[in-house]
């Protein structure tokens, strides 16, 4: 943390204190039928209201303060209901409204959070194709995600990345990597066998 500074470090820092609200998950069951699955929609509103007049809605940079306490403390679902009601409700994605307002890494950690609540899989699917894009790879964030998912969702991930970068994983992985590291990743994603 001595490292980060200024309202990245104030996000961490608030990350680290764990205090994200939990989705009642009786009440989010009760509920599969409603449109917003046991959300409270007078605060997702309010909450939508707050971002844009804190990013958007101001000339110039945007107040990091209100992005940070609601994106580190509202639930999974409370997020979700966010982002298609701020979609609705302007017209554009919160991620496009971050980027446009926040200069890196919180612009970075802020869509981050967003997507990894939002859609997990489509996340690490971006991370894939970004730690393989220009010369060379980052082979530590291919590791990460082909061994932390290739029992869990690996195939799904591999699916998504053909439809939104119109090749397979596998042959993605082929061009980047090479020997036995290549090998090793071919079997986790069940293009070689062992």
């Amino acid at each position: 943390m001595k490292e980060s500074k200024g309202s990245y470090k104030l996000l961490m820092e608030q990350l680290l204190k764990g205090e994200r609200c939990e989705d009642n998950t009786n009440k989010i069951a009760e509920s599969t039928s409603t449109v917003h699955g046991g959300v409270d929609q007078k605060l997702v509103d309010d909450d939508v209201t707050e971002l844009y007049e804190a990013g958007e809605g101001q000339i110039g940079k945007g107040d990091p303060s209100i992005y940070i306490s609601i994106l580190s403390k509202r639930s999974k679902y409370h997020i979700r209901e966010i982002c298609k009601a701020y979609q609705k409700k302007y017209g554009c994605l919160l991620v496009e409204s971050i980027s446009r307002k926040f200069s890196n890494p919180l612009r970075n950690a802020l869509n981050t959070i967003i997507m990894a609540l939002v859609d997990l899989r489509l996340l690490l699917t971006c991370q894939l194709y970004c730690s393989m894009e220009g010369l060379g790879s980052n082979d530590d964030t291919i590791i990460r995600i082909i061994c932390l998912r290739c029992e869990i969702d690996l195939q799904d991930i591999k699916n998504i990345y053909e439809k939104y970068f119109y090749k397979p994983l596998a042959k993605a992985l082929q061009s980047e990597t090479h020997g036995g590291f290549r090998k090793l990743l071919l079997i986790l994603l069940g293009c070689e066998s062992p």
